[in-house]
């Protein structure tokens, strides 16, 4: 009788070349794998990117959603956090005491992650004794307003302070001149666009030294704006139709200008 043949027993490939053929498969597979995951990664912060992007330069309603794969459909505009709020305030706020040449004469100071408090020391705003913006206030204005136009600033609170010296007017003098310059700052926003509704005044005199119990004439006299951010949304933002019809409002006012 013929002997039965014994079944070759389950297991790993002999021999050399099916050894290595195994080990360069599950290699190639390991390296599949690691491209994968780089590359998921890397759309992650593709669309970190453009979500900040658009969150810089605005995005119309409307608009192009980097999260619907590449499909153009209304975008559901990302809320902004309060923290880049506050550093793009700092930011802003930094480069333009840099261009007025007054570093040490404006600061812009983080209280929470909804706030931030911004400090002009009276001498880059204003004249010796004076509630009238000196030429170095109003570039200060021309600059600060479009900060304070950002869709996320919910509060604008100015407050005007002086220090203990009395200043002429009587016991009410130090009350006076300092609700006077915050008035006059406030004034200038209005006239540069930023909206009332969003500004508060008000004159402290010397009550609220910058450090109490020291008494600093330089660092006391100054105006300082308190801000308070607030998360946006789509309805913050206005329509490509109200973009266009300002657009054309303002090439026409320029027509009307223009000689």
């Amino acid at each position: 009788m013929a002997r039965r043949q014994k079944k070759p027993k389950a297991g790993l490939p002999k021999g050399n070349f099916d050894l290595l053929f195994l080990q360069l498969m599950m290699i190639m597979m390991a390296f599949f794998i690691l491209l994968n995951t780089m590359a998921h990664i890397e759309s992650e912060k593709r669309l970190k990117a453009l979500s900040s992007i658009t969150m810089t330069f605005g995005i119309m309603q409307g608009g192009f959603n980097f999260e619907d794969k590449g499909k153009a459909t209304v975008a559901a505009l990302k809320m902004s956090e309060s923290q880049d709020s506050i550093v793009r305030t700092a930011k802003a706020v930094t480069e333009l005491a840099k261009k007025l040449g007054g570093d040490d004469a404006i600061h812009a100071i983080p209280l929470d992650k909804e706030s931030v408090r911004v400090r002009f020391e009276h001498s880059i705003l204003f004249d010796s004794g004076s509630t009238k913006l000196s030429s170095y206030g109003l570039i200060a204005m021309d600059n600060l307003a479009p900060i304070l136009q950002e869709p996320d600033v919910e509060l604008i609170m100015i407050e005007g302070h002086s220090d203990s010296t009395q200043a002429p007017g009587g016991p009410m003098g130090n009350w006076s001149i300092s609700a006077q310059r915050a008035l006059s700052v406030f004034a200038a926003l209005r006239d540069r666009g930023v909206p009332v509704r969003n500004m508060a005044v008000a004159g402290f005199a010397d009550t609220r030294p910058v450090t109490p119990d020291v008494h600093d004439p330089e660092k006391d006299r100054r105006v300082e704006l308190l801000l308070k951010f607030r998360t946006v949304t789509s309805d913050d933002v206005p329509s490509a139709e109200a973009t266009q019809e300002m657009l054309e409002s303002q090439a026409s006012d320029a027509e009307k200008v223009a000689p």
